[in-house]
């Protein structure tokens, strides 16, 4: 049934649903069901997108309020919005340069979107096939001003 459950679609909206009532303190999940779910939105963010799930947006800013309490779920949920930016071709590199000149929260956040964008776009996982020759184009000539900042 689990195996199912991460498979399915339902899986990113009731994850994100669990991961905020943890955040919030409404409900506490034990570390290793946070891992779970974090992995699980990440794997299934990787095959694609869909309306019904919620925007990158949202999952970065799940990902960054879970940053203190478990830094690898963080990780996994700033992949996963990464891979939905990768899949609607849509990467918001200038907002998360301008990010970066703001306070703590927003420039970690990020940075650490940054650093998984040309990860997220090598990776076979995402299922990125046709657009990933542009992508890295797009990533490659952006590269310095992402150093620079």
């Amino acid at each position: 049934f689990l195996t199912e459950f991460q498979r399915s679609d339902a899986v990113v909206p009731v994850a994100c649903t669990l991961l905020s009532g943890h955040v919030e303190g409404s409900r506490q999940l034990p570390s290793e069901a946070v891992m779970l779910l974090a992995s699980s939105v990440r794997r299934r963010l990787q095959r694609g997108s869909s309306p019904d799930f919620p925007a990158p947006d949202k999952v970065l800013t799940l990902a960054g309020l879970l940053q203190e309490s478990s830094a690898e779920s963080a990780s996994l949920l700033t992949r996963a919005a990464v891979a939905q930016w990768l899949h609607a071709s849509q990467l918001p590199i200038e907002e998360l340069l301008g990010g970066l000149a703001e306070e703590s929260f927003r420039a970690h956040l990020a940075l650490l979107a940054l650093a998984a964008i040309p990860e997220e776009a090598n990776t076979r996982e995402v299922r990125i096939d046709p657009q990933r020759p542009m992508i890295l184009l797009e990533l490659s000539s952006v590269a310095h001003r992402v150093l620079a900042a």
